[in-house]
């Protein structure tokens, strides 16, 4: 089963739910393909029905890790897109800016008007 909730907060009202039973899987092989699953510490990613599932826990460090191991190839073609669709014709310059762009109102906390100069 899989639940999605509030899609990106635009959701309203109430769901209900009858005979619905949660219980604690303490061995996930009896639910996952195990031959699709990658492991990086405690954390896991496995592909069921053309969907990527990814489990990350423990310390920020930690799952920041496990996040960037097992997800290495999809993070690098989307900072690939976002460099095309920054500057379709240099899209290395494409990233730097975006890059830029997000340490200069991210990190330095500076506003649009004068980072666009």
């Amino acid at each position: 089963m899989q639940l999605h909730l509030g899609r990106n907060g635009k959701a309203t009202g109430a769901a209900t739910f009858s005979n619905l039973k949660l219980e604690k899987v303490d061995d996930v092989t009896a639910f996952i393909p195990m031959e699709t699953v990658r492991w990086a510490g405690k954390g896991f990613r496995y592909e069921m029905g053309g969907w990527t599932f990814l489990h990350i826990e423990g310390a920020p460090c930690a799952r920041g890790r496990q996040h960037g191991r097992l997800m290495a190839d999809e993070i690098v073609r989307y900072i690939t897109k976002l460099g095309i669709q920054k500057n379709n014709a240099d899209p290395a310059r494409g990233w730097a800016d975006q890059r830029q762009m997000a340490d200069a109102l991210l990190f330095r906390k500076k506003t649009w008007s004068s980072w666009r100069r």
